[in-house]
């Protein structure tokens, strides 16, 4: 008995589908339907290569991050350089096959190449979602012009924040370096007539915290003497001593204020700085010696 021929069953399928279907006339090579599930084929093979790139991309990207860690080990950033290895040797093949699937599709997809999957540093630079199963490449924050300007407009609003945050910031450490010195100076003036010993150490700490605090004067000095800086120079009066020295408390106040600070104390300001240059000085001198 004669073996029946390959693809006798499956031709027999075929035309009983045909006919539950009403299929009238069948699919013709280059007619619309076949060249429709055609393209609709190739997108879907396009996809799943696109998928498998940014799987393997993300990937990297993390384990990129965990290499820098500071709490890291020795042997894990072997084991994740040995990943990063591996993983750039499938990134390769993952970029031919999304190469080849892209320059089937009509009208071809541009092709990417190792470089440009190398120069991402971050998950929100993965420029290939624009190319994801949703076509959003005619949307306007998919434009990298716009999503630029659109970055910066928003750091430059954050800046205009950290601004007026800072300049109140920047009053209230040297109004707190400045009530800390004469704090302390009274302290050990009475500490010398009371208690010697603990006076003589308080006035080391004093030299080693005044050595610091004049490293913050000048810093606060030279921000303060940047073009366009918009708070209020020199030392200004602790909350809770506003009232005693019937001022109002302009430090709990976010909002820049008009320096109504006389030249007397910007000279006691300034004097204050030399001395405390002069501590600093002194105090390197003494670990010299």
């Amino acid at each position: 008995m004669p073996s029946p021929k390959p693809g006798f069953h499956a031709e027999g399928l075929v035309a009983h589908i045909e006919t539950q279907l009403a299929v009238d006339q069948r699919w013709e090579i280059g007619g619309p339907e076949y060249r429709h599930f055609k393209e609709e084929a190739s997108l879907g093979k396009y996809r799943t290569a696109l998928d498998e790139l940014e799987r393997l991309v993300v990937m990297r990207l993390f384990e990129l991050s965990k290499l820098s860690l500071s709490g890291t080990g020795y042997k894990l950033r072997q084991q994740l350089g040995k990943a990063l290895q591996r993983r750039s040797d499938a990134i390769r093949n993952a970029i031919n096959r999304y190469n080849t699937q892209a320059a089937a599709l009509n009208p071809p997809r541009s092709k990417i190449s190792w470089k440009d999957i190398a120069d991402y540093g971050f998950v929100a630079e993965f420029d290939l979602l624009r190319y994801s199963r949703n076509d959003i490449r005619s949307s306007a924050w998919s434009k990298p012009g716009h999503r630029e300007a659109t970055t910066k407009f928003f750091k430059l609003c954050q800046a205009r924040e950290e601004i007026t945050r800072l300049n109140v910031e920047v009053r209230r450490l040297r109004t707190a370096i400045h009530d800390e010195e004469r704090h302390m100076l009274t302290v050990i003036q009475k500490l010398q007539v009371s208690d010697p010993h603990l006076g003589c150490e308080l006035q080391c700490q004093h030299r080693s915290r005044a050595a610091i605090n004049a490293m913050h004067c000048y810093r606060l000095n030279r921000i303060e003497s940047l073009t366009g800086f918009s708070g209020v120079r020199g030392v200004g009066v602790r909350a809770d001593r506003a009232a005693d020295h019937g001022q109002p408390n302009d430090l709990a106040d976010i909002s820049p204020t008009i320096d109504t600070e006389d030249t007397d104390i910007e000279a006691i300001d300034r004097e204050e700085i030399n001395t405390l240059t002069e501590d600093m000085a002194d105090f390197l001198q003494s670990i010299i010696d």
